[in-house]
């Protein structure tokens, strides 16, 4: 202790001097480990398969560990961005080489659309199935054939109703690789939004979440667009025009061919032509 006197105002004060004691770090134990944090212990059950994805779990390891759930979900995320990264193998999902084929042509379905409809309808209860043995049991939803132009499906989430978005044009003209992958792609969504309102978060719609869903549940590459032919479509749009190279044909908007015709020049990027007019060939 030491004493000193303040001589400018001519009262004692007492200043005290301690040595702070270093106190003993209680550091996580897992199966015979000790690790520096308890986000090592949430990546090393998370790499053992000791937990999954499932707010089940997550919440489970949050009241064991004593942490949020919001905390044990922004961790496993860290880790499966190192793991599903770009050219990089996860170590502890090994995701199927699936290679889709490169569409040439265009599978057409047999029969009416009322039977496309119905088989749309049966893949979405397959799809159902298949969540609910991986532990989902997921209330039906509407599903809505009322989609125009090129996109293929969509999961819409507004005020409060959940629904699938069909467009049976598409669905129709591609009948095997819309059940294949479409429909499931669309479901996945579903899957993802569920688990971000359990877990009091929100994913990207197609990030590693998605990703994982489809890579678990259906066994498929998760690719984010379809490759259908959508010229027929395209074609059928309001003040839209023919433009063709030496080696393909392309379709302007009327933007597009109000620029051509005022002077702006567009060239095939395989060809390296310049594009013409169809009426002008």
């Amino acid at each position: 202790m030491n004493k000193n006197i303040d001589r400018s105002s001519g009262f004692p004060y007492i200043s005290i001097i301690r040595e702070r004691q270093p106190k003993e770090r209680l550091m996580p134990y897992y199966k015979g480990t000790y690790y520096d944090s308890k986000a090592a212990v949430v990546r090393a059950m998370f790499a053992d398969g000791s937990m999954t994805t499932s707010p089940e779990d997550k919440k489970r390891v949050a009241k064991e560990l004593g942490m949020t759930v919001q905390t044990v979900h922004a961790t496993i995320v860290k880790l499966m961005k190192k793991t599903l990264a770009p050219k990089t193998v996860a170590k502890f999902v090994k995701p199927p080489q699936v290679k889709r084929p490169v569409k040439t042509t265009q599978t057409v379905a047999t029969g009416n659309r009322f039977e496309t409809i119905q088989l749309i309808r049966d893949k979405f209860d397959e799809c159902y199935e298949i969540a609910k043995a991986k532990g989902k049991d997921l209330p039906k939803i509407d599903i809505r054939f009322d989609l125009k132009g090129t996109c293929g499906g969509q999961f819409c989430t507004k005020y409060g109703h959940r629904y699938f978005r069909i467009n049976v044009e598409l669905a129709h003209a591609n009948i095997d690789d819309y059940l294949s992958q479409t429909v499931p792609h669309e479901f996945a969504h579903y899957v993802q939004r569920m688990d971000d309102m359990k877990s009091f978060g929100r994913s990207k719609p197609h990030g590693y979440e998605w990703k994982m869903i489809m890579i678990q549940y259906f066994g498929l590459s998760p690719d984010r667009c379809h490759n259908y032919d959508t010229n027929e479509i395209k074609k059928r749009r309001r003040g839209s025009q023919i433009y063709k190279c030496g080696c393909q044909t392309f379709v302007f908007g009327p933007v597009k061919h109000q620029n051509a015709q005022r002077g702006s020049r567009y060239s095939c990027r395989k060809c390296r032509e310049t594009l013409v007019w169809a009426k002008d060939v």
